[in-house]
């Protein structure tokens, strides 16, 4: 299936997310998802720095795992 890919920035930030289209989509109508990923990347203060901290994952974050 087909990659699903999306990028939102803005002076100080770039956010990457991309996902592959699951099989379930030709029966629902919509896109459904799987194998979800993301990638932050945060900036210097001034724009055309190169990025200083990257954050990447695949995983949710459980609501159970704070603490109250």
């Amino acid at each position: 299936m087909p990659n699903v890919n999306h990028r939102y920035s803005s002076q100080t930030w770039t956010l990457d997310l991309s996902a592959q289209r699951s099989p379930l989509s030709r029966w629902t109508g919509r896109d459904v998802l799987r194998k979800e990923e993301f990638r932050l990347s945060l900036l210097g203060a001034e724009s055309g720095v190169a990025p200083v901290v990257w954050l990447s994952g695949d995983r949710p974050v459980s609501s159970s795992s704070t603490s109250a």
